[in-house]
């Protein structure tokens, strides 16, 4: 499976904010390219961190399971990154339109930038989506 597939598959479950029967994440991988079978993914999703397989059926379903105060600030800054139109932004700027419930600082958001798939730092530290 690659990074675009593993990505489109969690898309999809954060859109639809509801669990996916594995048929249908198999169907996602498929789309995308990955010949893997519904026992392997089934296997992924449920020794990842950050998913919930309910097993309790012939078709289990996949959803994204709690986030953590980081994942949720990662994808906080992701979404001000997206919606500055995929100009480069300033730390500073970042941190100004982060919703109240964040307590952060610059250096935390770079430092968050630095390990998040799809965002760079930029030039004289200015953020952007990776390209």
């Amino acid at each position: 499976m690659t990074p675009e597939i593993y990505e489109n598959i969690i898309s999809t479950l954060d859109k639809e904010q509801k669990p996916l029967k594995l048929s249908k994440v198999k169907e996602l991988a498929k789309e995308g390219g990955s010949n893997w079978s519904q026992a392997q993914l089934n296997l992924l999703f449920t020794c990842m961190d950050g998913f919930d397989v309910e097993i309790g059926e012939a078709n289990p379903t996949i959803s994204l399971g709690q986030r953590s105060e980081q994942e949720e600030l990662i994808n906080a800054i992701a979404e001000i990154v997206t919606t500055n139109g995929g100009k480069p932004i300033h730390p500073r700027e970042v941190r100004r339109q982060l919703p109240s419930k964040f307590t952060t600082s610059e250096a935390q958001i770079k430092a968050l930038v630095r390990q998040a798939s799809g965002l760079e730092i930029f030039g004289p530290g200015l953020i952007r989506a990776s390209r």
